[in-house]
């Protein structure tokens, strides 16, 4: 949840408790009504927080596990092909001496390349198994690349879901400022008779330096997290 946002719900939290405290009434308005809505916004908004924050740690733990096999898949499965077809010759093995390691710090990218020497392997098995690959390093190379795919895939779908409940978050925190202006309008005439009890309502219902804090006009953004390890790629 913004920051904005968080504050939304602590003045929507706390203008409910005023009126709950205080049963301050309308003399033009039924404020029953205003604090049903209030009780519904508050859990709403509280919601949308919580689920953004599972799904931001989510997200998170997705990347982390994502560079984990990245890594795998480079160091175990791919360098040991590069370096196997490096050392290969004869006239039609001659293209595999040019192999290098890919430098790509795209996870899918990596996948596919994982893939395509998968294939390679597998067209050259015997030559690859007489430099000492196992005769299963083609299917254990595809299998490391198609987890890697997997997990990319995984934490692009709670990055998605992220954005949204941000935006459900962006629309409830709106739908809350045009409640509160609101309930300014019913309530601050009924407090003109206590001073005390009026400034803290009007400290209450400030957000931002202004009465309910106007409409939301900002829209909500997540920036990805990174496809691919920070440092730099290494040749083999």
């Amino acid at each position: 949840m913004r920051k904005n946002h968080a504050h939304t719900l602590r003045v929507l939290t706390r203008t409910r408790d005023f009126l709950a405290r205080t049963q301050v009434t309308s003399l033009v308005g039924d404020l029953e009504v205003q604090r049903k809505e209030l009780d519904a916004l508050i859990t709403q908004l509280a919601s949308f927080g919580d689920q953004t924050r599972m799904l931001m740690q989510a997200s998170r733990s997705g990347t982390l596990a994502a560079r984990q096999l990245a890594r795998r898949l480079r160091r175990v499965f791919i360098r040991p092909v590069v370096r196997a077809g490096r050392r290969m010759t004869g006239a039609e093995l001659e293209a595999l001496r040019v192999l290098t390691m890919p430098r790509t710090g795209n996870f899918e990218q990596l996948a596919s390349t994982g893939n395509a020497f998968a294939d390679l392997v597998d067209r050259h098995q015997a030559q690859f198994v007489s430099a000492g690959l196992s005769s299963d390093a083609a299917a254990k190379l595809r299998a490391a690349s198609t987890e890697l795919l997997a997990a990319v895939h995984t934490r692009s779908a709670d990055q998605g879901q992220r954005v949204a409940k941000s935006q459900g978050a962006l629309a409830t925190a709106t739908a809350g400022h045009r409640l509160l202006r609101l309930i300014d309008a019913l309530v601050d005439p009924s407090l003109e008779s206590d001073p005390a009890m009026s400034a803290e309502w009007r400290s209450l219902v400030r957000i931002g330096g202004r009465t309910g804090g106007g409409e939301v006009a900002e829209q909500e953004s997540v920036t990805p997290a990174p496809s691919g390890p920070a440092e730099e790629l290494r040749a083999a």
